[in-house]
Protein backbone atom coordinates (compact mmCIF):
# COMPACT_ATOMS: atom_id res chain seq x y z
CA UNK A 1 0.00 0.00 0.00
CA UNK A 2 1.24 3.63 -1.15
CA UNK A 3 1.48 5.60 2.19
CA UNK A 4 0.34 9.10 1.79
CA UNK A 5 0.75 10.16 5.39
CA UNK A 6 3.07 8.84 8.14
CA UNK A 7 0.75 10.12 11.47
CA UNK A 8 3.40 10.39 13.99
CA UNK A 9 2.57 10.93 17.53
CA UNK A 10 4.82 11.53 20.34
CA UNK A 11 2.58 9.56 23.71
CA UNK A 12 3.77 10.44 27.21
CA UNK A 13 1.61 8.91 30.61
CA UNK A 14 -1.23 9.60 27.52
CA UNK A 15 -3.56 6.82 29.26
CA UNK A 16 -6.85 9.28 30.07
CA UNK A 17 -6.67 10.51 25.97
CA UNK A 18 -4.37 8.16 24.18
CA UNK A 19 -7.74 6.27 23.07
CA UNK A 20 -10.15 8.97 22.24
CA UNK A 21 -6.70 10.01 19.66
CA UNK A 22 -6.61 6.82 18.18
CA UNK A 23 -10.13 6.88 18.01
CA UNK A 24 -10.23 9.48 15.66
CA UNK A 25 -7.29 8.72 13.44
CA UNK A 26 -8.33 5.27 12.70
CA UNK A 27 -11.36 6.39 11.49
CA UNK A 28 -9.89 9.05 8.80
CA UNK A 29 -11.14 9.43 5.37
CA UNK A 30 -7.91 8.93 3.63
CA UNK A 31 -7.14 5.74 4.48
CA UNK A 32 -3.50 5.35 3.13
CA UNK A 33 -1.90 6.34 6.18
CA UNK A 34 0.84 4.98 8.90
CA UNK A 35 0.48 5.44 12.74
CA UNK A 36 3.79 5.91 14.58
CA UNK A 37 3.04 5.87 17.88
CA UNK A 38 6.15 6.62 20.08
CA UNK A 39 5.94 6.22 23.29
CA UNK A 40 8.44 8.33 25.42
CA UNK A 41 8.83 6.56 28.74
CA UNK A 42 5.16 5.89 30.01
CA UNK A 43 4.82 4.43 33.43
CA UNK A 44 1.25 4.12 33.17
CA UNK A 45 -1.55 2.21 31.24
CA UNK A 46 -0.30 3.47 27.70
CA UNK A 47 1.53 1.06 26.28
CA UNK A 48 -1.22 -1.96 27.19
CA UNK A 49 -3.60 0.72 25.45
CA UNK A 50 -1.40 0.95 22.29
CA UNK A 51 -0.61 -2.76 22.05
CA UNK A 52 -4.00 -3.28 22.04
CA UNK A 53 -4.91 -0.76 18.97
CA UNK A 54 -1.89 -2.23 17.38
CA UNK A 55 -3.76 -5.52 17.08
CA UNK A 56 -6.95 -3.61 16.07
CA UNK A 57 -5.16 -1.74 13.48
CA UNK A 58 -2.43 -3.14 11.26
CA UNK A 59 -1.35 0.56 10.23
CA UNK A 60 -0.32 1.05 13.42
CA UNK A 61 3.48 0.71 14.97
CA UNK A 62 4.91 1.29 18.19
CA UNK A 63 8.02 2.92 18.82
CA UNK A 64 9.64 3.27 22.07
CA UNK A 65 12.09 5.34 24.14
CA UNK A 66 12.75 3.60 27.24
CA UNK A 67 13.56 6.62 29.78
CA UNK A 68 11.09 10.04 29.51
CA UNK A 69 13.21 12.68 27.53
CA UNK A 70 12.53 16.44 28.15
CA UNK A 71 9.81 17.14 25.67
CA UNK A 72 8.51 15.17 22.73
CA UNK A 73 11.10 16.54 20.37
CA UNK A 74 13.36 13.18 20.47
CA UNK A 75 9.85 10.98 20.07
CA UNK A 76 9.02 13.02 16.86
CA UNK A 77 12.76 12.52 15.61
CA UNK A 78 12.46 8.83 16.02
CA UNK A 79 9.24 8.49 14.00
CA UNK A 80 10.13 10.54 11.79
CA UNK A 81 13.47 8.14 11.49
CA UNK A 82 10.90 4.95 10.70
CA UNK A 83 8.22 7.29 8.68
CA UNK A 84 7.67 5.88 4.94
CA UNK A 85 4.67 8.45 4.08
CA UNK A 86 4.52 10.71 1.66
CA UNK A 87 3.67 13.31 4.17
CA UNK A 88 4.33 13.59 7.32
CA UNK A 89 1.37 14.74 10.43
CA UNK A 90 2.48 15.62 13.86
CA UNK A 91 -0.14 15.13 16.24
CA UNK A 92 -0.51 15.32 20.03
CA UNK A 93 -1.94 12.16 22.34
CA UNK A 94 -4.31 14.66 24.13
CA UNK A 95 -6.02 16.26 21.06
CA UNK A 96 -8.63 14.78 18.71
CA UNK A 97 -9.43 15.10 15.00
CA UNK A 98 -12.39 15.66 12.45
CA UNK A 99 -12.28 12.50 10.33
CA UNK A 100 -11.67 14.06 6.95
CA UNK A 101 -8.46 16.36 8.83
CA UNK A 102 -5.49 14.20 6.82
CA UNK A 103 -7.98 13.51 3.48
CA UNK A 104 -8.64 17.59 3.32
CA UNK A 105 -5.19 18.37 3.63
CA UNK A 106 -3.60 16.13 2.02
CA UNK A 107 -5.80 16.90 -1.33
CA UNK A 108 -4.82 20.58 -0.77
CA UNK A 109 -0.98 19.44 -0.74
CA UNK A 110 -1.41 17.70 -4.35
CA UNK A 111 -3.36 20.21 -5.60
CA UNK A 112 -1.42 22.77 -5.12
CA UNK A 113 1.89 21.36 -5.14
CA UNK A 114 2.64 22.58 -1.75
CA UNK A 115 5.30 21.72 0.78
CA UNK A 116 3.71 22.88 3.60
CA UNK A 117 -0.30 23.15 4.39
CA UNK A 118 -1.54 24.49 7.43
CA UNK A 119 -5.26 24.32 8.53
CA UNK A 120 -6.94 25.87 11.79
CA UNK A 121 -8.08 24.67 15.09
CA UNK A 122 -10.59 24.87 17.49
CA UNK A 123 -9.90 25.13 21.05
CA UNK A 124 -11.21 22.53 23.29
CA UNK A 125 -11.21 23.10 27.29
CA UNK A 126 -10.59 20.12 29.15
CA UNK A 127 -11.78 21.35 32.65
CA UNK A 128 -15.30 23.37 30.81
CA UNK A 129 -15.45 20.68 27.48
CA UNK A 130 -16.03 24.11 26.14
CA UNK A 131 -15.68 24.45 21.93
CA UNK A 132 -14.24 27.80 21.09
CA UNK A 133 -12.06 29.37 18.37
CA UNK A 134 -9.17 31.30 18.75
CA UNK A 135 -7.16 33.22 15.94
CA UNK A 136 -3.76 32.95 17.07
CA UNK A 137 -3.39 29.47 15.38
CA UNK A 138 -4.13 30.15 12.07
CA UNK A 139 -3.49 34.18 11.82
CA UNK A 140 -5.26 35.00 8.43
CA UNK A 141 -4.42 38.60 8.47
CA UNK A 142 -0.56 37.68 8.33
CA UNK A 143 -0.95 35.72 5.12
CA UNK A 144 -1.07 37.58 1.99
CA UNK A 145 -3.66 35.64 0.67
CA UNK A 146 -5.93 32.82 1.95
CA UNK A 147 -5.00 30.61 -0.85
CA UNK A 148 -0.67 29.69 -1.24
CA UNK A 149 1.92 31.07 -1.48
CA UNK A 150 5.62 31.34 -1.47
CA UNK A 151 7.72 32.24 1.90
CA UNK A 152 9.11 35.29 0.37
CA UNK A 153 5.77 36.68 -0.24
CA UNK A 154 4.68 37.54 3.16
CA UNK A 155 8.84 37.28 4.82
CA UNK A 156 8.41 39.99 7.11
CA UNK A 157 5.18 38.21 8.84
CA UNK A 158 6.15 34.47 7.72
CA UNK A 159 7.25 33.48 11.53
CA UNK A 160 3.32 34.65 12.84
CA UNK A 161 1.29 32.89 10.43
CA UNK A 162 0.70 30.36 13.21
CA UNK A 163 2.13 29.96 16.41
CA UNK A 164 4.87 27.27 15.46
CA UNK A 165 2.97 24.32 16.42
CA UNK A 166 3.50 21.26 14.25
CA UNK A 167 -0.03 19.50 14.81
CA UNK A 168 -2.11 22.00 12.57
CA UNK A 169 0.21 21.23 9.71
CA UNK A 170 1.29 18.74 6.99
CA UNK A 171 4.53 18.16 5.91
CA UNK A 172 6.54 16.89 2.47
CA UNK A 173 8.82 14.13 3.81
CA UNK A 174 11.01 14.89 1.15
CA UNK A 175 11.79 18.26 1.92
CA UNK A 176 11.96 17.71 5.44
CA UNK A 177 14.48 14.90 4.98
CA UNK A 178 16.53 16.96 2.34
CA UNK A 179 17.03 20.08 4.70
CA UNK A 180 17.79 17.54 7.33
CA UNK A 181 15.05 19.22 9.26
CA UNK A 182 14.81 18.06 13.56
CA UNK A 183 13.04 18.81 16.09
CA UNK A 184 14.97 20.75 18.97
CA UNK A 185 14.69 19.72 22.57
CA UNK A 186 13.97 23.11 24.35
CA UNK A 187 10.45 22.55 26.66
CA UNK A 188 6.98 23.74 25.33
CA UNK A 189 8.46 24.94 21.98
CA UNK A 190 10.32 22.09 21.13
CA UNK A 191 8.30 22.42 17.29
CA UNK A 192 9.37 25.99 16.54
CA UNK A 193 12.16 26.04 15.33
CA UNK A 194 11.32 22.57 13.32
CA UNK A 195 8.31 24.25 12.19
CA UNK A 196 9.65 28.03 10.60
CA UNK A 197 12.37 26.58 9.03
CA UNK A 198 10.12 24.04 7.19
CA UNK A 199 7.84 27.57 6.25
CA UNK A 200 11.03 29.43 5.31
CA UNK A 201 12.24 26.14 2.94
CA UNK A 202 9.12 24.95 1.52
CA UNK A 203 8.71 25.73 -2.15
CA UNK A 204 5.11 26.50 -1.30
CA UNK A 205 3.37 27.17 1.67
CA UNK A 206 -0.76 26.47 1.20
CA UNK A 207 -3.25 27.64 3.91
CA UNK A 208 -6.59 25.25 4.21
CA UNK A 209 -9.04 27.99 6.45
CA UNK A 210 -10.72 25.33 8.15
CA UNK A 211 -10.69 24.11 11.66
CA UNK A 212 -9.82 20.37 11.09
CA UNK A 213 -8.70 19.36 14.85
CA UNK A 214 -9.40 19.90 18.89
CA UNK A 215 -6.66 21.05 20.40
CA UNK A 216 -7.22 20.43 24.01
CA UNK A 217 -6.00 23.17 26.91
CA UNK A 218 -5.95 22.66 30.82
CA UNK A 219 -3.95 19.60 31.17
CA UNK A 220 -2.30 19.65 33.87
CA UNK A 221 0.76 17.89 32.58
CA UNK A 222 1.46 19.15 28.95
CA UNK A 223 4.48 21.05 28.71
CA UNK A 224 2.55 24.59 27.64
CA UNK A 225 0.58 24.45 31.27
CA UNK A 226 4.40 24.02 32.72
CA UNK A 227 5.98 26.80 30.67
CA UNK A 228 6.22 29.34 33.62
CA UNK A 229 9.19 27.12 34.80
CA UNK A 230 11.44 27.65 31.69
CA UNK A 231 12.38 31.11 31.01
CA UNK A 232 14.91 30.38 28.70
CA UNK A 233 12.39 28.88 26.29
CA UNK A 234 11.50 32.25 25.82
CA UNK A 235 14.88 33.09 24.22
CA UNK A 236 16.10 29.60 22.85
CA UNK A 237 13.42 28.89 20.26
CA UNK A 238 14.06 32.45 17.99
CA UNK A 239 17.45 31.75 18.64
CA UNK A 240 17.94 28.54 17.24
CA UNK A 241 15.58 29.42 14.60
CA UNK A 242 18.38 32.84 14.08
CA UNK A 243 21.12 30.59 13.97
CA UNK A 244 19.59 27.69 11.53
CA UNK A 245 18.76 30.45 9.11
CA UNK A 246 22.09 32.04 8.52
CA UNK A 247 24.03 28.96 8.76
CA UNK A 248 21.46 28.03 5.63
CA UNK A 249 22.26 31.55 4.35
CA UNK A 250 18.78 32.96 4.16
CA UNK A 251 18.33 34.97 7.54
CA UNK A 252 18.99 38.48 6.20
CA UNK A 253 15.64 37.59 3.97
CA UNK A 254 13.80 36.88 7.77
CA UNK A 255 15.40 39.10 9.85
CA UNK A 256 12.69 40.81 10.90
CA UNK A 257 10.28 38.17 11.16
CA UNK A 258 12.87 36.66 13.39
CA UNK A 259 12.79 39.76 15.35
CA UNK A 260 8.68 40.29 15.21
CA UNK A 261 8.26 36.49 16.66
CA UNK A 262 11.39 37.09 19.66
CA UNK A 263 9.45 40.17 20.77
CA UNK A 264 6.05 38.21 20.49
CA UNK A 265 7.20 35.09 22.11
CA UNK A 266 9.28 37.27 25.03
CA UNK A 267 6.28 39.40 25.65
CA UNK A 268 3.94 36.04 25.83
CA UNK A 269 6.61 34.05 27.93
CA UNK A 270 6.60 37.52 31.12
CA UNK A 271 3.19 38.07 31.00
CA UNK A 272 2.94 34.73 31.75
CA UNK A 273 5.55 34.08 34.52
CA UNK A 274 3.95 33.28 37.83
CA UNK A 275 7.26 32.50 39.69
CA UNK A 276 8.79 35.37 40.97
CA UNK A 277 12.26 33.80 40.59
CA UNK A 278 12.06 33.28 37.09
CA UNK A 279 10.23 36.25 36.34
CA UNK A 280 12.87 38.23 37.52
CA UNK A 281 15.74 35.78 35.72
CA UNK A 282 13.80 36.17 32.05
CA UNK A 283 13.25 40.06 33.05
CA UNK A 284 16.98 40.89 33.32
CA UNK A 285 18.10 38.08 30.88
CA UNK A 286 15.67 40.59 28.28
CA UNK A 287 17.18 43.27 28.89
CA UNK A 288 20.65 42.89 29.08
CA UNK A 289 20.93 39.99 26.21
CA UNK A 290 18.24 39.08 24.75
CA UNK A 291 17.05 41.93 22.96
CA UNK A 292 20.06 42.90 21.50
CA UNK A 293 21.13 39.18 20.27
CA UNK A 294 17.65 38.68 18.42
CA UNK A 295 17.19 41.95 17.07
CA UNK A 296 14.53 43.04 18.70
CA UNK A 297 16.21 46.76 19.38
CA UNK A 298 16.27 47.40 15.76
CA UNK A 299 12.81 47.00 15.11
CA UNK A 300 11.13 50.64 14.71
CA UNK A 301 7.15 51.31 14.06
CA UNK A 302 7.62 50.86 10.14
CA UNK A 303 8.97 47.40 10.70
CA UNK A 304 6.04 45.84 12.91
CA UNK A 305 2.22 47.06 13.19
CA UNK A 306 1.66 46.05 16.88
CA UNK A 307 2.29 49.29 18.34
CA UNK A 308 1.67 47.47 21.56
CA UNK A 309 4.63 45.38 21.36
CA UNK A 310 6.69 48.18 21.02
CA UNK A 311 5.61 50.01 23.77
CA UNK A 312 6.32 47.23 25.78
CA UNK A 313 9.49 46.66 24.52
CA UNK A 314 10.55 50.25 25.41
CA UNK A 315 9.20 49.78 28.68
CA UNK A 316 10.76 46.70 29.48
CA UNK A 317 14.22 48.26 28.24
CA UNK A 318 13.68 51.55 30.08
CA UNK A 319 12.18 50.36 33.56
CA UNK A 320 13.19 47.64 37.07
CA UNK A 321 11.19 44.84 36.75
CA UNK A 322 9.44 46.21 40.22
CA UNK A 323 8.26 49.61 38.08
CA UNK A 324 7.08 46.91 35.44
CA UNK A 325 4.52 45.12 37.71
CA UNK A 326 3.86 48.36 39.45
CA UNK A 327 3.20 50.69 36.35
CA UNK A 328 2.59 48.47 32.79
CA UNK A 329 -0.63 47.33 33.73
CA UNK A 330 -1.81 50.52 34.53
CA UNK A 331 0.11 52.19 31.48
CA UNK A 332 -2.02 49.53 28.79
CA UNK A 333 -4.98 49.89 30.88
CA UNK A 334 -5.00 53.87 31.01
CA UNK A 335 -4.24 53.69 26.85
CA UNK A 336 -7.03 51.06 25.72
CA UNK A 337 -9.69 53.44 28.11
CA UNK A 338 -8.74 56.62 26.16
CA UNK A 339 -10.67 54.32 23.13
CA UNK A 340 -13.31 52.79 24.79
CA UNK A 341 -16.46 54.66 26.07
CA UNK A 342 -17.10 54.55 29.62
CA UNK A 343 -19.29 51.33 30.43
CA UNK A 344 -20.93 49.76 33.50
CA UNK A 345 -20.39 45.98 34.45
CA UNK A 346 -24.09 45.27 33.14
CA UNK A 347 -23.47 47.03 30.20
CA UNK A 348 -24.11 44.91 27.12
CA UNK A 349 -22.06 45.19 24.45
CA UNK A 350 -22.06 43.57 20.70
CA UNK A 351 -18.44 43.49 18.64
CA UNK A 352 -18.47 43.87 15.17
CA UNK A 353 -15.12 42.93 13.26
CA UNK A 354 -13.10 39.56 14.05
CA UNK A 355 -9.63 40.57 12.68
CA UNK A 356 -6.82 41.34 14.72
CA UNK A 357 -8.31 44.67 16.31
CA UNK A 358 -11.40 41.97 16.67
CA UNK A 359 -9.31 39.80 18.67
CA UNK A 360 -7.98 42.87 21.16
CA UNK A 361 -11.06 44.47 21.86
CA UNK A 362 -13.13 40.98 22.68
CA UNK A 363 -9.90 40.34 24.82
CA UNK A 364 -9.60 43.55 26.65
CA UNK A 365 -13.45 43.72 27.50
CA UNK A 366 -13.76 39.97 28.82
CA UNK A 367 -10.50 40.08 30.13
CA UNK A 368 -11.03 43.31 32.48
CA UNK A 369 -14.72 42.81 32.73
CA UNK A 370 -15.31 46.17 31.53
CA UNK A 371 -18.73 44.75 30.53
CA UNK A 372 -20.96 41.97 29.35
CA UNK A 373 -19.97 40.88 25.50
CA UNK A 374 -23.34 38.92 24.30
CA UNK A 375 -22.74 39.05 20.52
CA UNK A 376 -19.41 38.95 17.99
CA UNK A 377 -20.15 39.22 14.48
CA UNK A 378 -18.33 39.53 10.94
CA UNK A 379 -19.12 38.75 7.27
CA UNK A 380 -16.76 36.17 7.35
CA UNK A 381 -18.40 34.39 10.13
CA UNK A 382 -18.37 31.10 8.26
CA UNK A 383 -14.78 31.23 7.68
CA UNK A 384 -14.20 31.63 11.41
CA UNK A 385 -16.19 29.68 13.17
CA UNK A 386 -17.69 29.21 16.67
CA UNK A 387 -18.14 32.27 18.58
CA UNK A 388 -18.67 34.45 15.46
CA UNK A 389 -22.00 35.12 14.08
CA UNK A 390 -23.54 36.89 11.00
CA UNK A 391 -24.13 40.22 11.37
CA UNK A 392 -27.70 40.33 10.45
CA UNK A 393 -28.11 38.32 13.96
CA UNK A 394 -27.73 41.89 15.99
CA UNK A 395 -31.21 41.88 14.93
CA UNK A 396 -32.25 39.46 17.50
CA UNK A 397 -29.86 40.30 19.97
CA UNK A 398 -30.84 42.96 23.34
CA UNK A 399 -27.64 45.03 23.52
CA UNK A 400 -26.51 48.87 24.74
CA UNK A 401 -23.93 49.73 22.35
CA UNK A 402 -22.39 47.36 19.24
CA UNK A 403 -18.83 48.76 18.51
CA UNK A 404 -16.99 48.28 15.57
CA UNK A 405 -13.33 47.28 16.32
CA UNK A 406 -12.16 47.38 12.66
CA UNK A 407 -9.42 49.83 11.98
CA UNK A 408 -9.76 51.00 8.36
CA UNK A 409 -11.49 54.08 8.53
CA UNK A 410 -13.89 53.57 4.82
CA UNK A 411 -14.58 49.77 6.53
CA UNK A 412 -15.89 51.56 9.35
CA UNK A 413 -17.92 53.90 7.54
CA UNK A 414 -19.36 50.97 5.15
CA UNK A 415 -20.18 48.99 8.58
CA UNK A 416 -21.78 51.40 10.47
CA UNK A 417 -24.05 52.41 7.28
CA UNK A 418 -24.81 49.08 7.15
CA UNK A 419 -25.82 48.50 10.57
CA UNK A 420 -28.00 51.55 10.54
CA UNK A 421 -29.92 50.07 7.85
CA UNK A 422 -30.59 47.60 9.95
CA UNK A 423 -32.37 50.22 12.47
CA UNK A 424 -29.56 50.70 14.74
CA UNK A 425 -29.74 53.78 16.57
CA UNK A 426 -26.14 56.03 15.89
CA UNK A 427 -25.79 57.01 19.44
CA UNK A 428 -25.37 52.98 20.26
CA UNK A 429 -22.50 52.58 17.56
CA UNK A 430 -19.08 53.15 18.55
CA UNK A 431 -16.10 53.11 16.35
CA UNK A 432 -12.98 51.57 18.45
CA UNK A 433 -9.95 51.70 15.55
CA UNK A 434 -7.03 50.16 17.84
CA UNK A 435 -6.64 48.56 21.05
Amino acid sequence: MEIKVSVIMAVYNGEKYIEQALNTIITQTLKEIEILCVDDGSTDNTIEILKKYEKKDRRIRILRHLEKTDGAAEARNMGMDAAKGEYLSFLDADDFFKPDMLEKAYVRAKKTNAEVVVFDAYIYNDDTEMVCSERFLLNRQKTPNLKEFTPTECSKTLFRITVGTAWNGLFSHAMVTKNKLRFASIHHTDDQVFVYMAYALANKIAILPERLLYYRKNVPRSQSANAHLHPEAGYMAPYMLMQELKKRGIYEKYKIAVAELALEIAFWHITGMTNVENFHKLYFAMKDTYMRELGILELSKNDIQDKQLLLWRDFVMENAPEEYLLKWNSITLREKSLMIPKLSPQAKVAIYGAGDNGFAVFDFLVRLRICKVVAWVDRDYENIGFPIQCPEALQHITFDYVFIAIKADNVYKAVKTFLMEMKIPENKIHWIPEV
